[in-house]
């Protein structure tokens, strides 16, 4: 299928790149150039190119001084065919959470196998845990003492707890307030106070991350005042326990699980994935609001290439 029509976002820092004019190439046709200078800055240039429908390969070439000759000037460039991601992040992002995770195995299959791996998103760690009983679900919100996000229930009644690797969804017997989950899920207490211990007495882990620390996801069913009464999410990471961060969703609003899995899958599973293709494939997004995010990087050769900022998936 074609790719439609989209803007890349180009990010720039200025002390590690080489310096020099750069060209953008759709299908061998000049898309856009700028010019970059490599001098001490503490801030991120942008830059926004069109890509038309259809665009297959992008090249991207620069010219200027070279390391490794020199004074002399020279031309460097590096081609990539363009793969679309939308078959993971469109029903992550527009779906509701139970139908886009039903999905999820087969479309990362078949970008799998896109990019030319052998391995299948169960080799890479994406599975689901026994489904969640009606009764197990209601145990829980007693226990707790307030009702769980609809669209959490769904996705733990008819998926099950969604995994990836070492990371995944609390199953409905664990959910217990998060500050008893501290040792019940983390294995030690937290030294937290003020806010924060407010809220850890008065949420629940509904996702835990074990790797440099353990980390989590936070479901509390009242937020603060940006959320307008409504419930949030938050997450949370042992090494800066006191400090939650509310995730957000769009125009300055409160995530929903959509945002959640968003952030906790899509950017994990997406960058497994490209790690399992090649330096000659550039993954893309063309359904992402407002343009898509890729870093500007130059090789010890002086090459430039493209890379997905996953940590910016909407």
């Amino acid at each position: 299928m074609d790719l439609p029509a989209f803007v890349l976002l180009i990010l720039v820092n200025p002390n590690v790149v080489d310096a020099g004019t750069y060209r953008l190439f759709a299908d061998g046709v000049e898309i856009g150039r700028f010019d970059i200078r490599r001098e001490p800055s503490t801030e991120v240039p942008q830059f926004r190119i069109a890509l038309p429908a259809g665009s297959k390969r992008i090249s991207i070439e620069r010219a200027g001084r070279m390391p490794l000759i020199g004074t002399r000037t020279g031309v460097r460039s590096r081609t990539a065919d363009l793969i679309s991601v939308a078959g993971i992040t469109r029903p992550l992002r527009d779906d509701r959470p139970a139908e886009a995770l039903a999905r999820l195995p087969a479309a990362a299959d078949a970008l799998l196998r896109a990019v030319g791996s052998e391995y299948s998103s169960r080799d890479m760690g994406l599975e689901f845990g026994p489904m969640q009983s009606p009764d197990t679900i209601a145990e829980a919100e007693t226990r707790l003492g307030y009702a769980l996000d609809p669209e959490l229930t769904a996705v733990l009644t008819t998926n099950g707890p969604v995994k990836f690797g070492d990371h995944g969804m609390t199953p409905a017997r664990d959910l217990f307030s998060t500050e008893r989950q501290f040792v019940r899920l983390w294995g030690s207490e937290e030294n937290v106070a003020g806010d924060a211990l407010a809220l850890y007495r008065t949420s629940t882990m509904v996702w835990v991350e074990a790797g440099d620390g353990y980390g989590a996801v936070l479901y509390a069913p009242q937020g603060p005042a940006i959320c307008n009464g409504k419930p949030a999410y938050w997450k949370i990471h042992q090494d800066t326990i006191g400090e939650p961060w509310l995730i957000g969703g769009p125009v300055a609003s409160c995530g929903s699980l959509s945002d959640v899995l968003m952030t906790v899958i899509g950017e994990d599973l997406l960058t497994h994935i490209e790690d399992n293709g090649t330096e000659s494939q550039l993954l893309v997004d063309p359904t992402m609001p407002d343009a898509f995010p890729v870093w500007l990087e130059t090789d010890a050769d002086g090459k430039p290439r493209l890379r997905p900022d996953w940590t910016r998936l909407r």
